[in-house]
């Protein structure tokens, strides 16, 4: 498919096409991908304006409470815990630096 042998990246566009052709009908499976392509449009921009530090929990949030219609008590829950493990694993532990957002200082 993708050159003379076969490789890995044949397998990785052929298997995804093989199971919607033996799995799905016409009517079914596909209806919630332009949902979910928004919600990640949206949490690229949030990193991208905000930074990742602060898009990630402010995505968390908006994803539980909108779309998952969690409470907003189970959602703030859930994303200040991820705030914490982010901030303690990659911040305080392994000293990784982010770029700060747009309008955050960051800049273009």
């Amino acid at each position: 498919m993708l050159g003379d042998a076969p490789s890995l990246a044949d397998l990785a566009v052929y298997h995804p096409l093989w199971y919607l052709r033996g799995n799905l009908d016409a009517d079914s499976g596909l209806g919630g991908y332009p949902r979910v392509l928004a919600w990640m449009a949206f949490f690229i921009m949030l990193v991208f304006l905000l930074g990742f530090p602060t898009a990630v929990p402010l995505f968390i949030f908006g994803y539980l409470f909108i779309a998952g219609r969690e409470s907003w008590l189970l959602s703030t829950a859930l994303a200040l815990i991820a705030w914490g493990a982010f901030y303690l694993l990659f911040q305080k532990l392994l000293h990784f630096p982010f770029d700060a957002g747009v309008l955050t200082g960051g800049g273009l």
